[in-house]
């Protein structure tokens, strides 16, 4: 089974726009039933539908969204404990007051915005995934029998590409 994870975020975030904003379309996101518009769904500019419709979780405090996490979550005897979701997002708060991830090296900023900001405008969200394999579609170039190309155009004796290593659909995105 595909134990969830999620994505835990503050009002800042929530009212800074659609959370999917590809033209408003819902592409690529997980666990999106059919009877709630599945990839049709037009996401919400304020994400206020998608927290109606129980996509985005919620809560007053992190203790409260931790709870609201378990409760989705409670399938997959996966618990959250409410204490180590508020000392987890303080941790993640001092980094971004001090500018400096020192857990994974994010840079405070990626074209010249500021990439580490603080959780600290409840109310709390949640947004779940699980984890997923996509192809990339990238990689090594091989021809029509599956044999891979080197970077002189030439076929590589006895190498084949198979699986999501060098996609069969070529340059496209299969969606």
């Amino acid at each position: 089974r595909d134990i969830p994870f999620y994505v835990i975020f503050d009002e800042t975030l929530r009212t800074a726009g659609s959370l999917f904003p590809d033209e408003g379309k819902v592409s690529g996101l997980p666990l999106v039933p059919a009877d709630l518009g599945g990839q049709d769904h037009k996401w919400s500019e304020d994400n206020l539908e998608e927290i109606d419709m129980g996509w985005i979780l919620k809560g007053e405090t992190l203790e409260e969204l931790a709870a609201a996490i378990n409760a989705d979550a409670a399938e997959h005897n996966f618990a959250l404990d409410g204490e180590t979701l508020t000392a987890t997002v303080d941790r993640f708060n001092s980094m971004c007051e001090a500018g400096e991830d020192t857990d994974f090296a994010r840079p405070a900023e990626v074209a010249e915005m500021n990439n580490l900001i603080a959780l600290n405008n409840p109310p709390y969200y949640a947004m779940r995934f699980v984890p997923c394999l996509c192809s990339t579609c990238g990689g090594p170039q091989k021809n029509e029998y599956g044999q891979l190309i080197d970077l002189n155009g030439e076929v590589i004796p006895r190498l084949y590409g198979a699986g999501v290593l060098s996609h069969i659909a070529g340059a496209t995105y299969p969606f």
